[in-house]
Parts: C-alpha cells; structure tokens; sequence
C-alpha cells in the first residue's frame, strides 16, 4: 500500500456518531471516536452581497489508512457524525468519498466532508 510520511499526517479529530434523538429531539452520540495521524484542510467561502454576506467554512479530512488500524473503516454509519477537532471547532460528518490505490483494488484514503 502506498504511505504518505507521517510528518505530514499531524492532525486528528474526535468522531461521534449520531445514535438518533432523545425524547425532545435533540441528537444523541455514541463513545468518541478518536482519529489521528490525518490532515485536514478548511477553506473559508463567502457568499451573498453587501450587508447580507455570508462566511462558511467548509473543511476535509484526508484520512490515509496506511496511517490507520488494519480494520478501519468509513461508511455510512459515519454519516450525521459530530466531529470536533483540536481546537474545540465541531462540525457536521455530510459526506465521504473512498478514493482506490491507483495499483490494488482496495481503499487507500478517504475523503470526509464537514461542514
């Protein structure tokens, strides 16, 4: 499996995923998942004009799993998630994409979108 150096991969998250809602809606989150040895990139959009502007952040994570447990994987079982990075920032799990080892038929990173 292709590696990408772990001096790259200094970043890591902690990952909650949604069980469902308690008796007044509200979410409820399993046990933390903690991921690390990833790198995650935010980008700042804005949108609209004038007085009625808007910020976003729109942030990836690039999870690697030559950097992760053999078993680890991503599905739609992540969907929904409360994610939380380091600096205490927490973000919605929306979307994720396997990307395959361009020589093996197998998964070699993921693509996690938050917003």
């Amino acid at each position: 499996m292709l590696s990408v150096p772990k001096l790259f991969l200094q970043q890591s998250v902690k990952v909650e995923k949604l069980k469902g809602k308690n008796a007044y809606g509200d979410p409820e989150y399993a046990e933390p998942l903690n991921i690390e040895n990833i790198k995650i990139d935010t980008k700042t959009t804005f949108s609209g004009s004038g007085s009625d502007r808007k910020i976003n952040k729109e942030t990836t994570l690039f999870i690697y799993l030559s950097s992760q447990a053999k078993d680890f994987v991503i599905d739609d079982s992540f969907l929904e998630a409360r994610v939380t990075d380091s600096g205490q920032n927490q973000f919605v799990l929306k979307e994720y994409t396997p990307n395959n080892n361009p020589i093996k038929d197998e998964v070699w990173s993921y693509e996690v979108r938050l917003i």
